[in-house]
């Protein structure tokens, strides 16, 4: 049962007032100062409605419990985010470029060579780079078979991981050389320069085969034909006799305008 120095000490507690305390719990303001002074006994009821008030106060003064802080989303792991890029790319709205035709690729590098001594410089130049290369083409296959058994050998995950960084690579397309103050001769080895040195000595040949065929030496008159059958020695003795014929002739048309 509920005495009055409990009741006081429970009203100080809650920090109320006998006139607080009486408008919630209904009980008259005299009536209350008597429980508390222990002139009169706490009847059933009202310690009840005591009781009931206190609890609300209790539950009223108990600080709200603060928001649950929603959890960070956890950081995906490297080849989830390198996938998740890969798939964004492949889903863009933007078309995938297309690859370059190589015949048109071709085309354009040899177009600006125009007259015979570009020719002649283009294929010098091809040829020499093609050549300075070919030590590379070797030694960049060697490289690229060992790295590609060495990524074979790892364990799945680890393999995955380093796939997918060699996908995303592969979205990187490096800033072409700006060629525009070369000469057509030194821009067709900047506009033929492949990713790889394989791919660049393959370019480097086939246009060198395009400026050939542009120099027209594959056809020929009859003639031409019948000439490049002669040995060297047989050339020359038909170039001689040429020659002698065209001095004689030409010695002939000055004695004549010399008579005139």
């Amino acid at each position: 049962m509920l005495t009055g120095k409990e009741l006081r000490s429970q009203r100080r507690a809650h920090g109320m007032t006998l006139d607080q305390l009486s408008k919630v719990t209904g009980i008259d303001e005299r009536v209350m100062a008597d429980y508390e002074n222990g002139t009169a006994p706490i009847t059933t009821p009202d310690e009840a409605k005591l009781r009931q008030a206190w609890r609300r106060s209790g539950e009223d003064a108990r600080p709200a419990k603060a928001p649950r802080k929603a959890r960070a989303p956890k950081t995906p792991p490297l080849t989830q985010w390198l996938q998740t890029v890969a798939d964004s790319e492949r889903t863009a709205k933007t078309p995938p470029r297309e690859a370059e035709n190589p015949a048109s690729v071709l085309a354009q590098a040899t177009a600006p060579i125009v007259n015979e001594k570009q020719r002649r410089l283009a294929l010098s130049n091809l040829l020499k780079e093609a050549q300075a290369r070919l030590d590379d083409v070797f030694a960049e296959d060697k490289q690229t078979r060992v790295l590609a058994n060495s990524i074979e050998e790892l364990q799945p995950a680890h393999r995955q991981l380093v796939i997918g960084v060699i996908d995303q690579l592969e979205h990187i397309v490096p800033s072409a050389p700006s060629t525009s103050r070369l000469p057509p001769q030194e821009q067709i080895l900047q506009t033929l320069s492949g990713p790889s040195a394989y791919h660049s000595v393959l370019n480097y040949l086939q246009a060198a085969v395009q400026l050939l065929m542009q120099a027209e030496i594959v056809e020929q008159t009859p003639l031409m034909m019948r000439l490049q059958k002669l040995s060297e020695f047989d050339r020359n003795t038909v170039q001689l006799l040429a020659k002698r014929y065209q001095d004689m002739h030409a010695s002939k048309d000055a004695n004549r305008s010399q008579d005139a």
